[in-house]
């Protein structure tokens, strides 16, 4: 099950303001959009989200160095527009940086990592799982701080044509919807969640929740399955409740109250 270890932000898309603050539901790590979030407000995967239209742009305010990283997110895109991006850092071709770009040329995702100077990946995936439609789907990318690079596609981890390639960090900010080089998402964004560590196949499974989602704060799913439950109050006019949904009691259950 996700946890929110090693966590460094999670944007909910929630806000709807007079002003360009994206909140970070986790940390101090808030974000700053292109313009009001009012102008931003959408639709979700859940209530709210950010219409990007290919005009707007989040600064995450946060550059991401040269060790492992996750980032998870819901997006759409209307599959007309190539390189549009998801997300990026730096300049291609002069800086360390990677780039999550839609191709409208197979409608499927592409990764392009730089180290500096020259192209290291240049990447998408074999998978017939394409993303041009205008619905939500759900992108993983990771990064184990070395060489590997990994993408996740409505929870399956999808096969790169390449996935090696050295990136040693970079000064500049990522941005979610823009890149520094490339154009704005003509589409939407919903539940960023950054994390400094890769996420585990369970992990992004448990994100993608069969289609559903999974949002912050992360709930906990709690089994017990005793032969006997015993449950124990110290005042008399305590109260137990025992709230589920739904609540199968295929063993004894009883309520000692003294």
């Amino acid at each position: 099950m996700v946890t929110t270890t090693d966590m460094k932000l999670a944007y909910e898309c929630e806000d709807d303001a007079a002003n360009t603050t994206v909140t970070d539901s986790f940390a101090s790590n808030d974000g700053t959009s292109s313009s009001n979030t009012s102008n931003l407000n959408t639709t979700g995967k859940n209530n709210d989200g950010f219409e990007m239209a290919g005009t707007y742009e989040i600064d995450s305010g946060v550059a991401q160095g040269g060790g492992a990283f996750s980032i998870s997110l819901w997006f759409t895109w209307d599959g007309v527009d190539s390189y549009n991006t998801l997300m990026g850092n730096g300049n291609s071709g002069s800086s360390a940086a990677f780039f999550v770009l839609m191709r409208n040329s197979n409608d499927k995702v592409e990764l392009i990592v730089y180290d500096g100077g020259s192209g290291q990946i240049e990447s998408t995936y074999s998978e017939s799982i394409t993303v041009g439609d205008n619905a939500f789907h759900h992108l993983v990318l990771t990064y184990d701080g070395s060489t590997t690079w990994g993408m996740y596609v409505d929870g399956t981890a999808v096969t790169l044509a390449d996935s090696t390639g050295s990136y040693g960090g970079s000064a500049s900010n990522v941005k979610f919807g823009r890149s520094a080089t490339y154009p704005i998402l003509d589409g939407k964004i919903d539940e960023i969640y950054w994390y400094d560590r890769v996420l585990s196949s369970g992990d992004v499974s448990d994100l993608y929740n069969s289609g559903s989602g999974k949002f912050f704060p992360f709930s906990v799913s709690i089994t017990v399955t005793p032969s006997t439950l015993t449950l124990t109050t110290s005042q008399p006019n305590d109260d137990i409740a025992i709230l589920a949904s739904p609540l199968n009691l295929g063993s004894e259950l009883s309520v000692a109250v003294p």
